[in-house]
């Protein structure tokens, strides 16, 4: 019997020691794991592509920007970059995706912006770039952040029609957002690659390691009640 109650104390030890390590993984994004956005990697993804994305870099620093911030709902201080090309131009507010920056995920957009004389907002999302918090929450709480950005961009630019945009997770926080109540002015949404329930990313993730998906959407859960 003895053995039997330790087998399952070590189970139940190992079940949450490896959830713990994949929320670590999963979740938990501190500064010192931000990607350097000029070391672009040499991998079949990125390499047809390195060179255009060095120059289109290179020229988003070098045109003008004013830097940004608001305070989110729950008092994180999030920054961004407003490129305003053309002043009776529409605006657009780009949401990068997961582990992502602006400086690589936001180039077509600040390419084509550009071209077209749309003013741009790019944001830094939670847990990302200058931004605030080390905790990613694929779309809850950063949800929440896209509202924040369009009532900043809505009272600040009052004359501009808005469009939010965003790819991956910034898609998804994008969709999220479109059910809270966001400003008049937000005219149109563009949401590349996003996912449906946020929930399910959860669920997959925690697939990888076998941790089971009751755990994940529990955890889902309480940050949805936060």
């Amino acid at each position: 019997m003895i053995y039997i109650l330790t087998a399952c104390l070590v189970l139940v030890f190992l079940l949450f020691f490896t959830s713990y390590l994949l929320y670590r993984g999963v979740f938990y994004y501190p500064q010192k794991k931000h990607v350097d956005p000029y070391q672009i990697p040499d991998d079949m993804l990125y390499a047809p592509y390195k060179n255009a994305m060095l120059h289109l870099l290179h020229e988003m620093e070098q045109t003008p920007y004013e830097e940004v911030s608001i305070r989110s709902q729950d008092g994180l201080s999030l920054c961004g970059r407003l490129y305003l090309f053309r002043p009776d131009a529409p605006l657009m507010l780009f949401f990068h995706g997961y582990h992502g920056t602006f400086l690589w995920d936001g180039l077509g957009s600040f390419r084509f912006c550009r071209k077209n004389h749309i003013n741009l907002l790019v944001v830094d999302e939670r847990s990302h770039g200058k931004s605030a918090d080390q905790i990613i929450t694929f779309g809850i709480r950063e949800c929440k952040d896209v509202k924040c950005w369009a009532d900043y961009a809505a009272k600040r630019f009052p004359e501009k029609s808005l469009i939010l945009s965003g790819v991956s997770m910034g898609s998804a926080s994008v969709m999220m957002a479109s059910v809270l109540s966001l400003p008049s002015s937000v005219k149109a949404l563009i949401c590349d690659c996003g996912y449906q329930r946020n929930h399910t990313v959860f669920s997959s993730a925690g697939c990888l390691l076998l941790c089971p998906a009751a755990l994940w959407r529990t955890h889902f859960r309480a940050l949805q009640s936060q």
